[in-house]
């Protein structure tokens, strides 16, 4: 596993015998995620932008491992989506608005949605992914 200023704001999912852990690399100011059986791990940099990972939220989407987090920097909810091997990366919201804290993400009636703080109207922020 990674060691040193990494695990802060940790998700865990687990997906058949894989377990996904989504988390800040503190040191890096990082996006990471890990995926492994509990004996070995494969971790991968999914987000190296400034302040980036902070609040995650993973989840299964088509069997594949989608993280909504939070962007420090811009002060946005972005969602890092995998497909395969790769990793695509979209903003959910923000806007002049600073969403992205403690994001939850749930599936109802065939929906995504995320929902989080919104630091600057003091409300909810809820959207469908």
């Amino acid at each position: 596993m990674d060691t040193g200023g990494v695990g802060a704001w940790p998700s865990i999912h687990v997906e058949g015998d894989q377990i996904w852990i989504a988390y800040q690399d503190e040191a890096h100011e990082a996006l990471k995620f890990a995926s492994g059986s509990g004996v070995s791990w494969d971790i991968t940099t999914v987000d190296a932008g400034t302040l980036r990972g902070a609040d995650t939220a993973v989840f299964s989407r088509d069997s594949q491992p989608n993280v909504v987090y939070f962007d420090g920097m811009n002060n946005d909810a972005m969602l890092a989506a995998r497909k395969g091997k790769s990793w695509s990366i979209t903003k959910v919201g923000g806007d002049g608005e600073a969403v992205g804290f403690h994001n939850e993400v749930v599936y109802v009636d065939g929906q995504w949605f995320a929902g989080s703080y919104d630091f600057t109207t003091d409300a909810l922020f809820l959207k469908t992914l």
